[in-house]
């Protein structure tokens, strides 16, 4: 997506309106030699080859009123990171109307963005396809984030002592209207919390 100008530019805007100045993206392709690993099926081992590889390196245009700069991709925040990562698949989902699946959606990222991300598969002129977004998150505080979900869209997860994982619905446990999910959450009324031991079981 970033190689096609119109979609470079759509993932560049996704990025500024979550109030990351990245302008421009540029991605510098350059040959070099590396590993490459097929599998023959036939055989069922893998084959190590030195070939010569495509090498895609990303270079960020950050622009604001005190000057520009330009990072590397390693240069760039874990947020800045995985919100990028993010942009691509979340945008051509949208376009598509296919089912998107991320695991700790919330990693470093701001609780306020993380609502607006699930926000835009609200949105019936964003998403007029039908697009779905399924993810895991230790972010508590969207349980109680206002009109972001129905209770029949919250599961939660419940390990056992012997570390087997089920899924529980949050409305079996037929919560009230108004009441406080998160609060609710984390003293236990719906289950899917760890089993602490007092101080993490640490001894001095």
């Amino acid at each position: 997506m970033l190689q096609q100008v119109e979609q470079r530019k759509a993932i560049c805007d996704f990025l500024m309106a979550a109030d990351i100045s990245i302008a421009d993206i540029d991605v510098v392709t350059q040959r070099k030699t590396g590993q490459v690993v097929r599998f023959d099926l036939s055989v069922g081992k893998p084959e190590v080859r030195i070939e010569e590889i495509e090498e895609n390196q990303l270079r960020f245009h950050h622009v604001t009123e005190q000057g520009k700069a330009v990072f590397d991709l390693a240069e760039e925040s874990s947020g800045t990171r995985n919100l990028l990562f993010l942009a691509g698949p979340v945008l051509d989902i949208l376009n598509k109307g296919l089912t998107l699946v991320i695991d700790e959606l919330d990693t470093s990222l701001h609780t306020l963005l993380v609502r607006e991300l699930v926000q835009l598969f609200h949105q019936p002129t964003l998403n007029s396809k039908g697009a779905q977004l399924i993810f895991t998150t230790h972010d508590t505080s969207l349980l109680d984030a206002p009109n972001l979900f129905r209770r029949d869209q919250i599961w939660l997860v419940e390990k056992d002592r012997e570390q087997a994982s089920s899924l529980v619905s949050l409305s079996e446990f037929s919560p009230r209207k108004n009441e406080a999910l998160e609060r609710g959450y984390l003293m236990g009324r719906y289950g899917g919390v760890p089993f602490l031991e007092h101080h993490l079981g640490v001894k001095l």
